[in-house]
C-alpha cells in the first residue's frame, strides 16, 4: 500500500509476488507431508480376523486386545504387531522397514502391522494394541515432525519477532523526524521511509 501511495507499483508488486511464491512453496510442502501421513494411515488395516473358540471372527482393530490370536491369510495385511504362533510365510515389510525384498518368517518371528502376507496363512499372537503398533508410532512421528519447525525456521521466526518491529519503527521515524527537523520535504522522506 505504501508503494502504491508513492506510485512505485512495480516495487509493491515485486514484494507481493515474492510473498506469494513463498506461501505457495510452504503450502506445497505441507500438502506433501499430509499426503504422506494419509498414505501411512491407509496402510493400517481396519479389521482383523480373531480366533475365538476355534472360530474366526472379524473385529475392528481398535477392539483387538493384547494376547488375542489373529489369523492372517495370504494377501492380507498384518493388522497389529505380534509374534507368529504357527505357520511359515513370506512378509513384504517394505511399507514399514523399507526393505525391498520380502522376508521369510517362521514361528516365533515378529511381524509388524501394515506389512503384507504374501505366501501362506499363519496365526499370530497380538503383542501391541492398535495405538501402540510400530505403524502408529511412525504416523505419530511424521505428524510431530510436521508440527515442529526446523531449527533454521525457528531461528528466523525468533529473529523476525525482533527485527520486523524495529525496521517498521525505523521506517516510521525516517518518514517523520527529518521533515520535522526541516532536512527535506515530507514527500522525499516518505519515499525513503
Amino acid at each position: 500500500m505504501g508503494a502504491a501511495c508513492i506510485g512505485e507499483w512495480i516495487e509493491g508488486a515485486t514484494v507481493v509476488f515474492l510473498f506469494a511464491i513463498g506461501n505457495l512453496l510452504q503450502n506445497r510442502s505441507l500438502a506433501r507431508t499430509r499426503n504422506s501421513i494419509q498414505k501411512l494411515i491407509e496402510l493400517s488395516p481396519k479389521e482383523a480376523f480373531v480366533l475365538t473358540d476355534g472360530d474366526v471372527r472379524r473385529k475392528p482393530v481398535e477392539a483387538v486386545r493384547v494376547g488375542e490370536i489373529l489369523r492372517i491369510r495370504p494377501g492380507d495385511q498384518v493388522a497389529l504387531d505380534g509374534t507368529i504362533l504357527n505357520g511359515t510365510t513370506t512378509i513384504n515389510q517394505a511399507p514399514i522397514t523399507g526393505e525391498s525384498i520380502p522376508v521369510d518368517k517362521k514361528e516365533g518371528d515378529h511381524v509388524f502391522a501394515g506389512t503384507l502376507n504374501m505366501d501362506r496363512s499363519f496365526d499370530m499372537i497380538v503383542e501391541k494394541t492398535y495405538q501402540e503398533t510400530t505403524l502408529a508410532h511412525i504416523i505419530e512421528l511424521v505428524e510431530e515432525a510436521q508440527d515442529n519447525k526446523a531449527p533454521s525456521e525457528a531461528f528466523i521466526d525468533r529473529f523476525a519477532k525482533v527485527y520486523t518491529p524495529f525496521v517498521f519503527l525505523g521506517a516510521l521515524l525516517l518518514m517523520i523526524v527529518p521533515p520535522l527537523l526541516q532536512l527535506g520535504s515530507w514527500g522525499e522522506w516518505f519515499y525513503k521511509g
